[in-house]
């Protein structure tokens, strides 16, 4: 399960990685990670869903950070 702050610690690793790859980019969070960071209306969630622009950039930054990480990412 993810809880805001590690949430909060994985954008902050996928920032680091786009700034590396010198990427800029927006990621709109939805579902169960909103309800986690915006409204605390629950403590954890299974995943974060999020839409990435531009989606191809952010998403290999994103693979690797789910693998440093141990996590799965589809």
């Amino acid at each position: 399960m993810l809880t805001a702050p590690r949430i909060r610690e994985l954008l902050v690793a996928l920032n680091e990685e786009l700034e590396r790859d010198n990427v800029r980019g927006e990621v709109f969070l939805a579902g169960g990670a909103v309800m986690c960071l915006v409204f605390h209306a629950r403590e954890a969630t299974k995943d974060v869903d999020a839409l990435f622009v531009p989606a191809a950039e952010l998403r290999r930054a994103a693979q690797r950070v789910a693998k440093k990480n141990d996590l799965m990412m589809p």
